[in-house]
């Protein structure tokens, strides 16, 4: 009788673990869909706040850009006018040195004129002297 009431007992003992692991399991299968769960709202949550800054980056892209487009034109219009005052004092240079340049030639061409006058000149009494 001995073995049959250890037996027992035994068996006894058998059905409450099993009813425990089965408890644990269900809590255990529980607990992991509602971490799934969990898990699932934190990465749409995640999602949604990478969508938030992503479209926050590209306002601020896009706002830096048009802030820089007037500056740019600015920047392009100073030029372009410093460009223009650079041409008209080239061209107002260039035609003070073309005026130089024929004075100077002027002056070069009256002394030539002179030295070929003055070379006639000595010729005619150096042949007169001659004579």
């Amino acid at each position: 009788m001995m073995g049959r009431s250890f037996v027992g007992f035994v068996n006894g003992l058998r059905a409450p673990w099993s009813h425990h692991t089965f408890l644990m399991e269900e809590v255990a299968q529980e607990y992991q869909e509602k971490f799934q769960e969990s898990l699932k709202k934190l990465k749409k949550k995640e999602q949604q706040e990478a969508e938030k800054r992503t479209a926050f980056i590209r306002e601020k892209r896009t706002t830096w850009k048009n802030q820089m487009e007037p500056k740019r034109y600015r920047i392009q219009t100073e030029f372009n006018q410093l460009q223009n005052i650079l041409d008209r004092a080239e061209q107002w240079e260039l035609k003070k040195l073309e005026e130089e340049e024929k004075k100077g030639l002027h002056i070069i061409e009256e002394a030539e004129n002179d030295l070929v006058h003055q070379s006639q000149s000595l010729r005619e009494l150096i042949s007169d002297k001659e004579r």
